[in-house]
């Protein structure tokens, strides 16, 4: 069991909300996570798999059964498998209106959920929770270890490398290849598993959907749906540009990046902390695990992106606050870092106040007139400051 930072926001959300909403990929702990807050709520609480049949049998009768239960808190998960659920609880919830009555969980995005959730606007608040951070985990596990295996628990926890590499495996059978396409995604297993499997060799890159397109037979307009449907379904991330109004020719793709180091690692067949270390790819890996590790701890109150323009000026995060931009961050796999020419550029064009090289275990210290070197742990107590 680790603690969740989310445990005490969902909380606050449920003391104001008749309905919460607790999305994210499969096995990042949303029922863990439920039960948990089960034990710190008020009252008596239900809890209902919908992929269970025992518990599926006690829906059949479904308004006559959940109108029982107005005074416990009812938890649905995998509440995608019963989309037309979100009609009724609109219905039961506006017959008895206080906060905290449904707690629902699903392994897909509002985004994705968006025509059935529509019914609840006004009524629920969504929040997302990824995999462990390193920030919910430093205390047990290493920062090498949680970057190698990411943050799914049963591929983090494992003594022997084997096991998680057999989790990771099994993982990806059954949510890429099976579950993807019971949520939506019109492919084929053996197609989905071709797309990811690409995509882990783009990791790091800008994006073209035309390139992917070619690359699996597809159009441009079909590989975006599917990325998008990826995307939403929090297993990969698509990191936007940052736009400005001057007159710079700026790059407007965005940035892939495999959501969980596990599983990019597992796509390259890679085992050990040494064995990545001598890849092309760790640089590349290294940075998307930064990213998102900040993306975790940041989401509530900063938007993310990159910047790049075509004469070279080149930041690898930007962080901004009601879209000002506040950090800029290049991101080094070195502890002896350097500032490039078009890090320094984009210090100018985006006036950031704050400016660092991110390392993994560097000291604190000026590498130029603006601009800092600073190690990852560091860089997150920084982040907490801000």
């Amino acid at each position: 069991m680790f603690s969740r930072n989310a445990f005490s926001e969902c909380l606050g959300l449920l003391s104001q909300f008749p309905v919460l909403g607790i999305v994210g990929s499969r096995q990042s702990g949303k029922t863990t996570l439920a039960k948990a807050l089960t034990k710190a709520v008020a009252g008596e609480s239900l809890y209902l798999d919908l992929e269970n049949p025992r518990d599926l049998a006690k829906l059949e009768e479904a308004e006559f059964f959940l109108s029982r239960q107005q005074d416990k808190l009812v938890i649905l998960d995998e509440i995608q498998h019963r989309p037309e659920l979100f009609n009724l609880i609109r219905s039961l919830v506006d017959e008895h209106r206080v906060p905290g009555r449904f707690l629902i969980l699903g392994s897909a995005s509002p985004d994705l959920l968006r025509d059935s959730a529509d019914s609840l606007a006004g009524r629920v608040a969504y929040l997302e929770l990824p995999p462990l951070a390193w920030d919910e985990i430093k205390a047990k596990i290493s920062m090498e270890q949680h970057w190698l295996r990411g943050g799914y628990p049963d591929a983090l926890v494992p003594d022997q490398p084997k096991k998680a590499q057999r989790w990771l495996k099994n993982y990806l059978q059954t949510y890429v290849q099976r579950d993807l396409g019971l949520l939506g995604l019109n492919t084929t297993p053996t197609e989905s598993a071709r797309l990811f499997s690409l995509l882990s060799h783009l990791h790091g890159e800008l994006l073209n959907y035309s390139a992917v397109g070619r690359s699996l037979g597809l159009g441009a307009a079909t590989a975006k749906r599917y990325l998008h449907f990826l995307s939403s379904s929090y297993l990969i991330r698509e990191l936007p540009p940052y736009f400005t109004n001057t007159r710079k020719r700026l790059v407007r793709s965005p940035k892939l990046y495999i959501r969980d180091s596990g599983l990019l690692h597992y796509l390259h067949r890679i085992e050990s902390i040494d064995d990545l270390l001598g890849r092309p790819l760790a640089g590349h890996s290294w940075e998307g695990y930064v990213i998102e590790e900040i993306i975790k701890k940041g989401q509530e109150q900063f938007d993310f992106f990159f910047y790049r323009t075509q004469r070279g000026a080149e930041c690898d995060l930007v962080i901004c606050e009601n879209l000002k931009p506040l950090v800029a961050l290049e991101i080094k796999l070195t502890n002896a870092p350097r500032t490039s020419r078009g890090f320094y550029e984009s210090i100018k064009d985006l006036k950031t106040p704050h400016n660092f090289i991110l390392t993994p275990q560097s000291d604190r210290f000026p590498v130029s007139e603006n601009a800092e070197a600073i190690s990852f742990p560091a860089f997150m107590e920084f982040l907490s400051g801000l």
